[in-house]
């Protein structure tokens, strides 16, 4: 499990997800190179997956790290 700390871009709350959680279960969908696709991605590639915040309820594109 690896926890990532996110920062909502529109009202700076700030939560922890499991972002490998996330895309194993194949319920995001992951944007890579500017294509909007539907799964893991390749190794070595910028993958954003679109979160919504807890908070806010606003969505937006997360950068994976």
């Amino acid at each position: 499990m690896s926890l990532e700390t996110v920062k909502c871009p529109y009202c700076g709350y700030v939560f922890r997800t499991d972002v490998e959680k996330i895309l194993e279960d194949g319920k995001i969908t992951v944007v890579r190179n500017k294509i909007t696709q539907v799964g893991a991605s390749k190794p070595g590639q910028v993958e954003y997956i679109d979160l919504t915040c807890p908070n806010c309820g606003e969505e937006f594109e997360w950068k994976i790290t």
